[in-house]
């Protein structure tokens, strides 16, 4: 009987850690389509990955100072929505190293604002994006 009910506990850490420290969620079956949207809290860093029948869907975040940096990578045939938390007031936010946000404005045609987040659709393969 312990065995069972540590068993069931320690199930519960890991969805939590993939959907939502590290923002990992499906949106359709397979994860054909998935979710970006990391919770960082008052942590620092977190990385790590879900398994899909296409391949890994992998997060890693690094947040310091004024900064927030994530790096998603997805394997093909799926595509989703990344969710960049503004963690204060950003000034720019750079997507594979090109400015997409500056200032309030979109400085291209990607990316919208909604809340504390800035959201990204249709994304697909691997991108890093930087909030400051």
């Amino acid at each position: 009987m312990q065995w069972d009910r540590a068993r069931c506990w320690s199930a519960g850490p890991v969805p939590a850690l993939s959907g939502y420290v590290l923002g990992i969620r499906p949106t359709a079956p397979g994860y054909r389509h998935w979710v970006v949207a990391p919770q960082p809290g008052y942590l620092r860093f977190a990385q790590g990955e879900a398994p899909t029948p296409r391949g890994p869907i992998a997060s890693r975040w690094r947040r310091g100072g004024h900064s927030f940096k994530l790096t998603v990578s997805a394997p093909r045939g799926t595509s989703g929505v990344v969710e960049l938390p503004l963690l204060r007031r950003p000034r720019k936010v750079l997507r594979d190293g090109k400015v997409v946000w500056s200032r309030g404005r979109r400085a291209g045609k990607r990316g919208k604002r909604r809340g504390g987040v800035i959201k990204f659709r249709k994304v697909a393969g691997q991108h890093t994006f930087l909030v400051r």
